[in-house]
């Protein structure tokens, strides 16, 4: 009988499985059990057609998790209680109907929530552009009671670190960056030219060009449509002058790090923020704060690897003029002369003038 008794083959498995699937209560109305089930059936027809009935590695067509359709089994009959009729019927009354592009099955993609706004298929897999997978806007799920129209995912630094060392092997992450353009949806994209689209991230080991499905398996998210904050807590060397200074240096944008960089001999620690920079000398206790033209110019000379040493006060001076000592010297600033710096042998003379 050849093909014909492949497709009543097909056909009769296909209606025990949708009756098993997990997918939606049966509780909901009959016209959206019926567009669930015309989905989850195109999506299995399409799959065999394509891929066979021997996938690995479960030897079957559709896996029964969300990786394809959640599937459930008897479990729906038992746990539906009064609803299974309405499942049921739903199956049954849409039995071998199907959506269709050009003769065949589509892939009937669906989630549990768009965030407003679906993506076209080759910006979230690559690949060919689909025509009936075109990212448009979807109003409807902002409604109050859809969990997953906004969410939010907060892990420590050092998770965040680990997870993408363990997907991507980059060791220390020194910066992580999503790149233009982002799809219609605002949705991280695919990896596409060399310097389009996915997320760079650099670490110590080395530096990958990933797609927002890569770092959203790797992160745990729930969806390609991220925007990753990295939110730097205070070193706990530095949290009493933090306090002190009151929200002057605003918030953090980086962890804590030795300092020279790099360097044989540690000297002390710092820590950036927006508006300046926290040192720290080994073996003293006090703390001071850098920031403006006077960072600016001891960026400039090398930091700590500079003849002027590591910082030994805040930057101060009245009104235009601002100035900042060191071990082995002095950075001064005004408007008119710009930033200089002095040298130790002239550095209390100049200070006693």
């Amino acid at each position: 009988c050849g093909n014909f008794c492949l497709r009543l083959v097909v056909v009769q498995s296909m209606q025990k499985y949708l009756y098993g699937l997990g997918e939606v209560p049966a509780s909901w109305p009959q016209s959206a059990l019926k567009a669930q089930v015309i989905a989850a059936r195109s999506y299995a027809l399409d799959k065999v057609k394509r891929l066979g009935q021997h996938r690995e590695p479960c030897d079957c067509a559709v896996f029964d998790s969300t990786f394809d359709q959640a599937y459930i089994g008897d479990s729906k009959r038992t746990g539906s209680g009064q609803y299974w009729d309405d499942w049921k019927r739903a199956v049954d009354t849409t039995d071998r109907k199907v959506a269709v592009f050009d003769g065949s099955a589509i892939q009937a993609l669906y989630s549990s929530s768009s965030g407003g706004h679906t993506e076209h298929n080759e910006n979230v897999w690559g690949g060919s552009a689909l025509p009936y997978l075109r990212g448009v806007p979807d109003g409807p799920d902002a409604v109050g009671d859809v969990p997953n129209h906004k969410w939010r995912v907060v892990m420590g630094f050092n998770q965040f670190e680990s997870k993408l060392n363990a997907a991507f092997g980059i060791g220390n992450l020194k910066k992580f960056k999503v790149l233009k353009p982002r799809g219609v949806s605002g949705r991280v994209t695919v990896v596409k030219a060399s310097d389009r689209g996915g997320v760079r991230i650099v670490g110590s080991r080395q530096t990958v060009r990933k797609s927002g499905w890569d770092v959203r398996n790797a992160l745990g998210l729930r969806d390609t449509l991220f925007r990753v904050r990295i939110v730097h807590s205070v070193g706990q060397q530095f949290v009493t002058k933090y306090r002190r200074l009151d929200g002057a240096t605003g918030r953090t944008t980086s962890r804590t790090y030795p300092v020279p960089r790099g360097g044989k001999r540690v000297l002390g620690r710092a820590q950036n923020f927006k508006h300046g920079r926290l040192t720290s000398r080994k073996g003293v206790a006090e703390v001071t704060w850098q920031f403006g033209h006077v960072l600016r110019k001891y960026n400039r000379i090398g930091r700590e690897r500079s003849r002027l040493g590591m910082p030994t006060s805040d930057v101060w001076g009245p009104g235009r003029f601002r100035a900042a000592t060191y071990t082995k010297g002095m950075i001064t600033w005004s408007k008119k002369t710009g930033a200089h710096t002095i040298r130790a042998r002239f550095k209390d003379l100049y200070q006693r003038l």
